[in-house]
């Protein structure tokens, strides 16, 4: 699904007026800037990707408050937003699902790529052997996820 010129536009807009700044140029300046707009557009694009695929607004009213938290059909999820190239790392959360949606590293592409609920999380924990403490809860390949 293309993600539009506009959408990144409305993001870098509200992240510009966060952190007070009034244009791309100071943006680049910031030591974080960049890296914060594009932690910002990418949740956001997760978000409307789920938005968009379930027909839903989950009433999100700032691209900042991008908390990929919600309650949807009964169930908590997480929206987890990768780009296509990374390995999908689930964070140790407590929610029923994890929904997972793919961006292109130019940020105008994306698509669902699936969902893997708590329990499959589970299951392929206790088939690994846990050499360490980690910051996330499981590691797992795209062949893991659920249509």
């Amino acid at each position: 699904m293309k993600i539009s010129r506009l959408f990144h536009d409305k993001v870098k807009n509200e992240v510009l007026k966060h952190l007070g700044l009034k244009d791309y140029f100071q943006l680049n300046d910031r030591l974080d800037g960049v890296f914060f707009f594009k932690k910002v557009l990418k949740n956001s694009i997760g978000i409307d990707l789920f938005e968009k695929q379930y027909q839903v607004n989950l009433g999100k009213n700032s691209f900042l408050n991008s908390n990929p938290v919600f309650n949807f059909n009964g169930d908590r999820i997480y929206i987890l937003t990768i780009f296509f190239d990374e390995k999908i790392f689930i964070p140790d959360l407590e929610v029923d699902y994890f929904f997972v949606f793919g961006v292109s590293r130019d940020f105008f592409n994306g698509r669902f790529l699936g969902k893997v609920s708590m329990s499959k999380i589970n299951l392929l924990n206790s088939e690994k052997v846990n050499t360490g403490v980690l910051s996330y809860l499981c590691e797992f390949n795209l062949s893991d996820l659920e249509n």
